[in-house]
């Protein structure tokens, strides 16, 4: 299961009153993506998030979010780089010794682009905050108890030639999608109207 970036996540997930400076929210995708981080959980589905999928995943796990970095996270570097080329690198991240992100980046530091004015305050359960931004932004997390569960706050999509490491994380992904000794059951979902699914 993959979480891409998009809108930001109505605090009422993580039992907060809406901030000043929340942008647009989309109730019907957070259900709907939050519903589906919990059974590929139950299922220990290999999970990647990224930008907003990081952040979902913190939530999921009971984790909560700083709703605007510039706003409530004071000395913050201007994390939310719109107005650069989306694969402009913006700042480095400092990868964990001995995390399992180091393992897999095969490095200690990565540069990333940086398009998010949210990121994981406090993280969920089993959550472990792997890398940091030089102003202690989360920017990558991975979840132990499960075979493979990792979030990058910057967009690797977009940036994998620039920075060859970003490529390691989605081919590590794509080996524990590839593992046949996960069970996975088949759920039905729950009827989802018509206008979630094409958002």
């Amino acid at each position: 299961m993959l979480f891409g970036g998009g809108v930001d996540i109505e605090p009422c997930h993580y039992h907060e009153g809406i901030h000043a400076k929340l942008e647009e929210a989309d109730p019907r995708l957070d259900e709907l993506e939050l519903t589906l981080a919990h059974l590929a959980l139950q299922q220990d589905m290999p999970i990647l998030g990224v930008c907003r999928g990081m952040q979902l995943l913190n939530v999921a796990l009971g984790g909560n979010l700083y709703q605007d970095l510039d706003e409530q996270y004071p000395g913050t570097l201007r994390h939310c780089r719109r107005d650069l080329p989306r694969n402009t690198l913006i700042h480095s991240v400092h990868v964990e010794a001995g995390s399992r992100m180091e393992e897999i980046l095969g490095t200690n530091e990565i540069w990333v682009n940086s398009l998010h004015h949210q990121a994981v305050k406090e993280p969920g359960k089993d959550v472990h905050i792997s890398g940091r931004a030089e102003d202690g932004v989360a920017e990558l997390l991975e979840v132990s108890n499960y075979r493979f569960v990792m979030g990058i706050q910057g967009h690797p999509e977009e940036i994998y030639i620039q920075e060859p490491t970003c490529a390691r994380l989605f081919s590590a992904f794509v080996e524990a999608c590839s593992d046949r000794s996960g069970n996975f059951a088949v759920y039905k979902l729950p009827m989802v109207e018509e206008a979630t699914v094409n958002t």
